[in-house]
């Protein structure tokens, strides 16, 4: 597919990209893509004509971004012999951009505070058409299970075990079967640790017949019994394979509804991000999270726990009553948290004695390598002196 842009008039209404990055556009405005754009309008009067943003090279055939201001410009003049900027994304060969305003000099904060807010989000099936993918012949799925076992979710499993997954989501419910034959391709996306919806790809489907064989999950300790599930034959499509772990869309409120129509659903795309990445690990003493998170760390995230020791802090965000305690031994910290996760009490007779609740975690203190138990339990010790955690907390020692 060629580059073919469609001139876009200088006083035309804000067509952009909401999201992260840049002040609310694109969080892959902040890294660049290492391309460039060259100013190919005319001169004359601002707010007459029409302007191009003709990519020099694409690292990726998405979002422009010059190094400098890392966002897209086009520079055009007024009738005051003025320069002005302005911004354009480019998407797709495409160009979204935003109206000039006549003789200002725009700010990269002023003009994200004014003009953002009328801006219309590119839609998931603009995409699908892009690609010669029909709508209406397509269906949307959202892989997030509630039965999963620790680090077999389906995010993790498309992160870790791609045959895995895919054996996951080619098995399906006899009750679902007009779900999913209406339509021969899938569109998958599943739900990150953050509760975001990322694409995972772009396959071909096709009713194969019912399992004649009892079938392990690939996600549980659970089995599909022979004659209960539809098993369908999938082939990644290679459209949109660059866009794998990158792009997000907006769900919506129904997570229950985990299989929709895209001819009746068109979803906003909220962010492209230049590479699947995880987020960086924060710093022990930065990391506050509540408990039902910990199990979906980052890889990074649980090395970096399972090899410190120290104390910590639970924060009942119910009662607001606080729990000091310590972590040392086999995987450290990670290993005491997932006693919480697990029993939902860690073996404290306080928190027994309290309802269950999400708890904040936090880390107070990190213990040096050559620290003994005895150092740490002093470590902890100190800490419910600080906080009062006997008197008005949930330590009982």
């Amino acid at each position: 597919m060629g580059w073919n842009p469609t001139p876009v008039p200088t006083g035309g209404k804000a067509v952009g990209f909401p999201g992260g990055g840049c002040g609310g556009v694109f969080t892959s405005c902040r890294h660049g893509t290492g391309v460039g754009v060259q100013d190919c309008g005319h001169g004359g009067r601002s707010g007459q004509g029409s302007y191009f943003a003709k990519p020099d090279s694409l690292a990726h055939p998405g979002l422009l971004t010059d190094a400098r201001a890392r966002t897209c410009h086009i520079s055009a003049s007024c009738g005051r012999k003025r320069r002005h900027r302005r911004l354009a994304i480019i998407w797709r060969y495409a160009v979204f951009d935003f109206p000039e305003r006549s003789c200002n000099k725009w700010t990269k904060s002023s003009l994200f505070q004014t003009d953002i807010t009328t801006a219309m989000a590119l839609m998931f099936n603009s995409l699908l058409s892009q690609y010669a993918l029909d709508p209406a012949n397509t269906i949307l799925l959202r892989h997030q299970d509630s039965r999963a076992a620790r680090g077999r979710t389906p995010y993790e499993l498309w992160r870790d075990n791609r045959p895995a997954f895919d054996r996951y989501q080619s098995t399906q419910r006899i009750k679902n079967r007009d779900k999913f034959s209406r339509a021969s391709v899938w569109a998958s996306f599943v739900g990150t640790p953050n509760g975001e919806t990322m694409l995972v790809g772009i396959y071909e489907a096709k009713y194969a017949h019912v399992i004649t064989e009892d079938t392990p999950w690939p996600h549980a300790d659970g089995i599909d019994l022979a004659g209960t599930c539809d098993l369908y034959e999938l082939h990644p499509d290679q459209r949109l394979a660059d866009l794998r772990g990158k792009l997000f869309i907006e769900w919506g409120e129904g997570l229950r509804s985990w299989v929709q129509r895209a001819d009746r659903q068109n979803k906003a795309i909220t962010e492209l991000r230049p590479e699947f990445k995880e987020p960086d690990f924060p710093g022990f003493l930065n990391l506050i999270e509540p408990l039902s998170k910990i199990a979906g760390f980052p890889k990074s995230w649980i090395e970096a726990l399972k090899h410190a020791s120290g104390v910590y802090l639970l924060t009942c965000p119910k009662t607001k009553e606080q729990y000091v305690g310590s972590a040392y031994g086999d995987e450290g910290f990670w290993h005491r948290w997932m006693e919480y996760v697990t029993t939902g009490h860690g073996g404290n007779v306080s928190l027994k004695s309290r309802e269950p609740s999400d708890y904040q975690i936090s880390i107070l203190e990190i213990a040096g390598s050559s620290a003994q138990v005895e150092d740490i339990l002093n470590m902890e010790v100190k800490w419910k002196v600080k906080l009062q955690s006997r008197e008005m907390g949930l330590n009982k020692n």
